[in-house]
């Protein structure tokens, strides 16, 4: 491809891509955030998703990472659902997000 990015895939060059992103909140949301979406967004941007989960008629607020977290405890978030153990057994999933008493109950 004729992009300029350098031989990463990428249509930009990399420092300006992450110059871009670096100030932008990253909002993800209806479909699990897996490994490779994390990875990606950690190169390219240097931050991790805010990540959201609900219907549209409540703007995508029913369950989220909290934006409080910081890099390290979101992304141990993120982690715990992609490899965990459940009663001595491997499990795998996805991060959804948390509870928002009394309106939803998150597990």
């Amino acid at each position: 491809g004729g992009g300029g990015g350098g031989g990463d895939g990428l249509q930009i060059p990399a420092a300006v891509l992450r110059r871009a992103l670096g100030g932008t909140v990253l909002l993800l949301g209806s479909a699990p955030v897996g490994p490779t979406t994390v990875h990606r967004l950690q190169d390219h941007a240097g931050r991790l998703p805010t990540v959201r989960f609900g219907s549209t008629e409540t703007c995508l607020q029913v369950m989220g990472t909290p934006r409080h977290l910081s890099a390290e405890a979101a992304l141990a978030s993120f982690r715990a659902g992609w490899s965990h153990t459940i009663h001595g057994c491997d499990a795998s999933g996805y991060y959804i997000g948390r509870p928002h008493p009394p309106h939803t109950d998150c597990r």
